[in-house]
């Protein structure tokens, strides 16, 4: 398994990081594949992300977000389904 880590960077106001609602959301795009998981982009700012998960593999495959107050993961994807995640990150690193 393919482990890759997320930074959250320290937000200038931790505060209003921490109360950003899903609609305000920072966008990371997952493709998931044999042995693969590619992100849009490894580091955010600490706060509320949306993970928009693709399976583009030929089995079935789900992504999990580990780190800091944080164990949560989509459901199995069969091969060429999508879904959503949404956590809110504190500073810190992250395994995916």
């Amino acid at each position: 398994m393919n482990r890759i880590l997320i930074a959250a960077a320290v937000a200038a106001f931790s505060s209003v990081a921490s109360v950003a609602s899903v609609a305000s959301a920072q966008g990371v795009t997952v493709t998931l594949t044999e042995f693969k998981v590619a992100l849009s982009r490894d580091t955010v700012k600490a706060g509320a992300v949306t993970f928009q998960v693709t399976n583009a593999g030929a089995m079935s495959h789900s992504l999990h977000v580990r780190g800091p107050g944080v164990d949560k993961g989509t459901r199995d994807l069969s091969k060429g389904e999508g879904a959503s995640l949404t956590v809110t990150l504190k500073a810190g690193t992250y395994e995916v």
